[in-house]
């Protein structure tokens, strides 16, 4: 065992390399590898140790589900998608009333139903909300959350999870691509029940992301937790929030056409934006680059791609040494690890990306809002 799983990681076969098998069928590249269940666990229990940052992975979503029965007798049904160092995303639908707590934090882009929620935040304030096609929700960790479920007009409440960990390398879903290595039959599946896929496309509302990008008139509206004390303080909320945490659910929605977005950036790296959220808990922005566009992120962002096509090349921290290249089209997530140096080239001009940062203060993405505030003429004013 020791002398295999040296060979692997000085290979760079580690363990998510492993589960991305499971989606590109790699039976022959596993069996080469030597990679059983035993050494798959094995490689589970190093992970955190020996990688440093996410591959530059990207993945169309495919809707193929497991059905999944979670504590309480809940029934969930889980795609997933992208699972790598401390980023993930998947697709997901509730058909009926859930009740749950996050021990993560959670942004949820909604692709279907119309579901009224009632969460009980950590520090026991209670609020009601309600969720709709187009809005995206930011869920706090330790929220209690309760899902109204119920598939009204043949829909339930459909979204697209996603999760940036990226201060806290943890990940939560790894046991759904264990579940497609095992489906594929290039596991024994020894952890749970294999389990077949089922094709939901008909109880989804938003199969096609691009309805997405549009604002609706029943999108949700709320500004930053951090104005709630005025747009003077709002520095030393935001940083309070920093230490404490974002104190309550939030769901907005995008509120302009990509023709309206604000004018970012300078030079190579001069893009058009329309912030959604900015919270201390995470960042959602929806972005129109142009071909030529680059940048250096700090931070790892994930950055779903709603409307459009593109061809993203990356290169890797600390040397660039090798690139990686995607086509990128509607449906497809991809993971801009921190350091990276990201080029989109042949951009279409009807190009958005929905871009996640694990937190308002990553990237620059409280200014990207702030200065959409002072565009709609908001500044000055308390959240609303």
């Amino acid at each position: 065992m020791t002398d295999k799983l040296t060979t692997l990681l000085a290979e760079g076969k580690d363990y998510y390399w492993a589960l991305r098998q499971g989606h590109e069928g790699g039976a022959e590249a596993l069996r080469e590898a030597g990679i059983d269940d035993e050494t798959l666990d094995a490689l589970r229990a190093l992970q955190e140790g020996i990688l440093r940052s996410p591959a530059a992975t990207a993945k169309a979503a495919d809707h193929l589900y497991f059905k999944v029965t979670l504590p309480g007798d809940v029934t969930a049904y889980f795609a997933p998608l992208v699972t790598e160092h401390s980023v993930e995303t998947g697709t997901e639908l509730f058909p009926e009333r859930v009740v749950w707590t996050f021990a993560h934090t959670e942004l949820q882009y909604c692709t279907g139903g119309d579901t009224p929620m009632t969460a009980r935040l950590v520090h026991g304030a209670e609020e009601s909300k309600h969720c709709r096609a187009g809005d995206v929700m930011l869920i706090p960790e330790n929220t209690l959350l309760t899902y109204d479920s119920s598939e009204v007009h043949g829909y339930g409440h459909a979204h697209i999870f996603t999760m940036n960990l990226s201060t806290r390398p943890r990940t939560f879903y790894d046991a759904l691509p264990r579940m497609r290595l095992a489906y594929r039959g290039l596991s024994g599946g020894s952890h749970t029940e294999v389990l077949g896929l089922a094709e939901l496309g008909s109880r989804i509302e938003v199969l096609d992301w691009s309805q997405l990008v549009s604002p609706r008139a029943t999108g949700g509206r709320e500004l930053p937790t951090w104005l709630r004390n005025g747009w003077d303080a709002r520095e030393w909320t935001r940083a309070l929030d920093y230490a404490e945490g974002t104190k309550s659910l939030v769901v907005a929605a995008p509120d302009r056409e990509p023709d309206d977005y604000l004018e970012w950036g300078h030079g190579s790296s001069l893009c058009q934006v329309n912030p959604v959220i900015s919270e201390a808990e995470a960042a959602v922005t929806d972005c129109v680059f142009p071909s030529g566009w680059t940048a250096s992120p700090v931070w790892t962002e994930l950055w779903t791609v709603l409307r459009g096509t593109a061809v993203v090349r990356q290169t890797l921290a600390p040397l660039h040494a090798a690139a990686t290249e995607a086509q990128i089209a509607s449906g497809v997530t991809l993971v801009v690890p921190g350091g990276a140096r990201v080029t989109v080239e042949d951009a279409s001009d009807d190009l958005v990306v929905r871009r996640l940062a694990g937190s308002c203060a990553h990237n620059g993405h409280w200014a990207m809002m702030e200065a959409k505030l002072v565009a709609d003429g908001i500044a000055g004013r308390s959240r609303g």
